[in-house]
């Protein structure tokens, strides 16, 4: 089974107040988790592989074969593709973390969307910031 992760960090300024959301969808179209996180005072990018992390730890956790994941960050997307370098030395540790779970999936593929389409996990990151707080996980 394929899944499909929408991922999206978010800082209100940046650097200021921070969260990530993710939302797993499967092959169906059925959503299996939502989560969101408050990171406190960071970036936006920090933000962003925050919720690529969660989203990669969920699917190493549930042992999916096929991953798909979605992020409107075309920055991140295009690091973890290899076409751009990682210049930013607090974003080096985050990106060899998503690497080593990377690793540990038998399938990944990482896509740029629109941010109007990924409104879900857009929505789950500011309400990490509107409640300074973490969600617990939807799981199946």
């Amino acid at each position: 089974m394929t899944i499909r992760i929408y991922i999206d960090g978010s800082s209100r300024g940046n650097p200021g107040e921070a969260g990530y959301g993710f939302c797993v969808i499967d092959s169906e179209g059925k959503k299996l988790a939502a989560h969101y996180g408050y990171l406190g005072h960071k970036t936006n990018n920090y933000a962003e592989y925050q919720a690529l992390l969660a989203g990669l730890r969920y699917a190493v956790k549930n042992k999916y074969p096929k991953v798909e994941v979605y992020s409107d960050s075309l920055l991140l997307v295009n690091q973890i593709k290899g076409l751009y370098r990682v210049k930013s030395s607090n974003l080096v540790p985050l990106f060899l973390q998503a690497f080593q779970l990377i690793t540990k999936l038998p399938s990944f593929k990482i896509n740029h969307l629109p941010r109007q389409q990924n409104r879900l996990a857009h929505q789950l990151a500011h309400r990490a910031v509107d409640l300074k707080g973490n969600s617990e996980p939807e799981e199946k």
